[in-house]
């Protein structure tokens, strides 16, 4: 409604009433496109924690980006993890090298390369459960990274525990020892304190712990590579607009492995609720989620099948 009145003006006898969408689910996977939306609250945008998963057989061409098995989360209307830099033009060096690459998204590098250009890059939804108390959907990008490159899988599932985990687990498989990059972005500053990624937004706070097959480091910076510059002078207000940094954070093994396992843990809470978030402990082969009750197993060994399973 709202977009067909700002088409055609106000409607007389609008078609049909506006209704808030109460009967809708709190996820939908739309497979065909290749995209899940995940939510707790679509009533009341504010308390909204939101989802949204991208593994597309429509790969990577004209203004899509080549972020096939990326994410985004919003609380309240607002970014906290998303893809990031700027439109500046089409087809600049910054539109290329960041802004539509792989590097500016919620997703893997191997070997400092990102994803394809064009409709060979492409991913799939393989996939999906929904429930009131989880959603869980599986992302495969295992062609969207080109022969050349040498990745065999990257599978990604993605198990949102309701109201505020998200547990991103992923299967990595080279065909050589490579050098693995997991990585995160955010126009809010993040933090780095004993191993584990702090951050939020005005409305929300997260903390995230990241488990492993093997040893990990982490990092954390502010620069564009190539930059966000305001080549083309665009103006707002009669002011040049300029392009602020944005935070991004990135884990890599200690050395290059040819198969690995990441399994992060991703907890959002309101910024107003005043206890901590809690601290995630890794057992064997079971992640323990005291604060929120659950259990949840999961195979980090590359020795063993892929699983992760809530208990």
């Amino acid at each position: 409604m709202w977009y067909a009145e700002k088409i055609i003006g106000k409607l007389e006898s609008p078609p049909v009433s506006p209704k808030p969408p109460a009967d809708l689910p709190m996820s939908r996977a739309f497979m065909d496109a290749g995209i899940v939306a995940m939510h707790t609250n679509l009533i009341d945008a504010a308390d909204n924690l939101m989802i949204a998963f991208r593994s597309s057989p429509y790969g990577a061409y004209g203004h899509m980006h080549r972020d096939q098995n990326s994410f985004n989360i919003n609380f309240g209307g607002e970014r906290i993890f998303t893809g990031s830099g700027y439109y500046i033009s089409y087809g600049d060096e910054h539109f290329k090298g960041w802004y539509t690459h792989t590097r500016g998204h919620n997703s893997i590098l191997i070997d400092g390369k990102g994803q394809m250009r064009g409709s060979d890059g492409f991913g799939q939804i393989i996939d999906y459960k929904h429930t009131t108390a989880f959603t869980y959907c599986v992302g495969d990008a295992s062609q969207a990274y080109g022969d050349d490159v040498g990745l065999r899988t990257f599978r990604r599932h993605l198990l949102f525990l309701r109201p505020g985990v998200l547990l991103v687990y992923d299967e990595l498989e080279a065909g050589h020892k490579a050098h693995w990059e997991w990585m995160l972005h955010s126009p809010n500053k993040l933090t780095i304190a004993n191993s584990v990624l702090m951050g939020g937004n005005r409305k929300a706070k997260t903390r995230v712990d990241i488990f492993a097959s093997t040893q990990l480091e982490m990092s954390s910076h502010t620069r564009f590579d190539p930059p966000a510059v305001n080549w083309r002078k665009h103006k707002n207000g009669g002011k040049i607009i300029e392009y602020p940094d944005q935070w991004h954070f990135a884990v890599v093994p200690a050395m290059p492995q040819e198969k690995l396992r990441i399994l992060a843990v991703i907890q959002v809470q309101p910024a107003n609720v005043p206890t901590p978030i809690d601290t995630p402990l890794m057992l064997g082969d079971t992640l323990v989620l005291t604060g929120a009750g659950k259990q949840v197993q999961v195979e980090l060994s590359t020795h063993r099948p892929a699983q992760i399973k809530l208990r």
